[in-house]
């Protein structure tokens, strides 16, 4: 009997000790920039339960945005229809390419962000192979400072106007072990050339 009374104290001693359990972060995804994708990938060894923290960016709601400094003024356009992000996230399963989570605005927070919008909370997976993306697209950014509408221009002023703050992480709070992995499908610098758009008929 005392055995087993040493035994349970030395058993709560140690939970005591180690506390409760820490998130480790897996991976993380930094900005892509005004316009970009970035990727990263992560495997499973059994079923978990992952938190996710990213900060996505909300479109105007009207496809317009107007804004400006010191320096001039530029807007966007788009066919924004409210419930879009402009910058935002999602998980593929590695295997099917289905999307096991992605971010969505009505389950984000805005609070003093201005258009930022950040998600917090966790989704459970089972063991598999999974792929995280980080986007950006702000279509159809001019520059209208004397005359000078040119996109490489604006993208570069906002660039120094401000430092996109956009990004992905994901954690464990688990013993599951992760290991990371490149996806085959993106790559940083990728060029899309469309050479046609048009009806078919």
């Amino acid at each position: 009997m005392q055995k087993a009374w040493i035994g349970a104290l030395a058993l709560v001693a140690a939970l005591i000790i180690q506390g409760p359990a820490v998130a480790a972060e897996i991976v993380s995804l930094d900005s892509p920039g005004l316009v970009g994708i970035r990727s990263a990938g992560f495997t499973l060894d059994r079923e978990a339960t992952i938190g996710i923290e990213a900060v996505g960016r909300e479109s105007d709601g009207d496809g317009f945005s107007w804004g400006g400094n010191d320096d001039g003024n530029w807007f966007s356009f788009g066919d924004n229809d409210g419930d879009d992000l402009t910058a935002y996230a999602w998980i593929l399963d590695a295997d099917t390419r289905s999307v096991v989570w992605d971010m969505d605005v009505r389950d984000t927070d805005r609070g003093e962000l201005g258009d930022l919008v950040e998600f917090s909370g966790s989704v459970d997976l089972p063991a598999g192979r999974y792929e995280l993306y980080l986007t950006s697209n702000h279509a159809g950014l001019l520059n209208a400072k004397d005359g000078d509408w040119s996109r490489r221009s604006m993208r570069r002023r906002i660039e120094e106007i401000e430092e996109d703050v956009t990004h992905l992480s994901v954690s464990l709070t688990s013993d599951v072990r992760a290991t990371t992995f490149t996806p085959d499908g993106v790559r940083e610098a990728s060029v899309v050339a469309i050479t046609a758009v048009g009806d078919s008929e």
